[in-house]
């Protein structure tokens, strides 16, 4: 609770030194609203309730070949699972968790950053200096884990990458030279993190629904081009690719087991949206 009252402190100090520093609003939203994921960040740090997602997650699974030529996951009994993630400390906890969903096909969706100019935070990592602009500081926090905000320096031309922990109002000051940049991220599908079905071509009234009608489904693309095609599409969940002409059609609820064979075409599901994760944690906070 003091963390969240000093977010909040935080937040009031950052709305009253932004107007007057820059003489108008920030074009984010509210100042507050861009503290909301520190605020998520910092308590999913702490205890964990009965109801968090650590204990609500499906079984763990294993893996193991069929002959249909690709791999299938088998729930196994999760008797002992959940206490191994009880083990350690809660930040122990909650990496472990990361690692569960990333480990089944989900990923961090980068919503936006609200910009807090004239600030400056403790840095409790390296600063990187190395010909350091702001767009790859930003790249850097994209892909850092547990990055949900980043402090770029422009008299030094440095780049420091924090934790929801660190850009709290006790730890951050007025600056004339830095800003800091909160993240808003959610977990979401990775939509290249795919189960391969060998030789089967699903269509309507053969396990599964088109998303395109014929005259609009592409062909001569390359299977990176038919993934990414489908990923841009968020009522595709799956695609089929045919090796030899390249025709891509994106789909949604496919059911293998009532395709058709085939031996030019394959299959392809996002994971995430088959082994149920996607249901259970799409859309909530990072």
């Amino acid at each position: 609770m003091a963390v969240l009252a000093k977010a909040a402190h935080f937040a009031l100090l950052v709305s009253v030194g932004s107007a007057a520093m820059l003489g108008q609003p920030a074009p984010e939203a509210s100042i507050e609203d861009g503290l909301d994921s520190v605020r998520r960040q910092v308590s999913q740090s702490g205890t964990l309730s009965d109801d968090d997602p650590i204990r609500r997650q499906l079984p763990h699974q294993t893996a193991g070949t069929h002959g249909d030529g690709f791999i299938h996951r088998t729930a196994v009994t999760a008797a002992g699972a959940a206490s191994m993630l009880e083990l350690g400390s809660e930040e122990a906890k909650f990496k472990a968790h990361m690692k569960d969903l990333i480990a089944h096909g989900m990923h961090r969706r980068i919503l936006e950053y609200s910009k807090h100019g004239g600030w400056a935070c403790d840095t409790s990592g390296d600063v990187l200096e190395d010909n350091m602009t702001m767009v790859k500081c930003k790249a850097l926090c994209d892909r850092a884990l547990d990055c949900s905000c980043y402090q770029f320096d422009k008299q030094s031309v440095s780049c420091s990458l924090q934790k929801a922990a660190s850009c709290t109002s006790d730890k951050c000051k007025r600056s004339g030279t830095s800003d800091v940049f909160i993240q808003k991220a959610i977990w979401a599908k990775d939509p290249l993190r795919l189960l391969r079905h060998q030789g089967m071509d699903c269509r309507d009234g053969k396990g599964a629904t088109e998303l395109d009608a014929t005259e609009a489904v592409s062909s001569g693309l390359s299977l990176q081009k038919c993934k990414e095609q489908c990923g841009h599409d968020e009522q595709c969940t799956c695609f089929k690719w045919d090796r030899t002409t390249g025709f891509c059609s994106k789909m949604k609820e496919c059911r293998t087991r009532e395709c058709a064979k085939s031996g030019t075409i394959d299959t392809y599901l996002h994971e995430a949206v088959y082994n149920g994760y996607v249901k259970k944690h799409n859309g909530t906070d990072w």
